[in-house]
């Protein structure tokens, strides 16, 4: 375990995380093994948690982190490629 458990050393290693993690994969990868350091792993994901950087999900003890990155949707956009039914002029592609 680091010298202390902080809150950005457990946020460094969620940025890094992909997908769900867990606090097992956690406490493994940052070598937490005292009851003292889970202890403290536990409140400092409750914090993340409530600060929405990252979000439980249904399974006890399971995490995942939030995507605030939006990407930006262009709806008026239209393909070059003229459709069936404006080739034909009826709805559809109806003959």
């Amino acid at each position: 375990m680091p010298k202390e458990l902080t809150a950005h050393t457990v946020l460094q290693w969620v940025t890094l995380a992909s997908g769900a993690f867990n606090t097992r994969q956690i406490c493994d990868e940052l070598v937490i093994i005292t009851p003292e350091g889970k202890n403290n792993l536990r409140v400092i994901l409750h914090r993340l948690v409530e600060s929405g950087v990252i979000a439980r999900t249904a399974v006890d003890g399971t995490y995942r982190r939030i995507d605030n990155e939006k990407k930006a949707i262009d709806c008026v956009f239209r393909s070059k490629k003229a459709t069936l039914s404006e080739q034909t002029g009826r709805p559809f592609g109806a003959k």
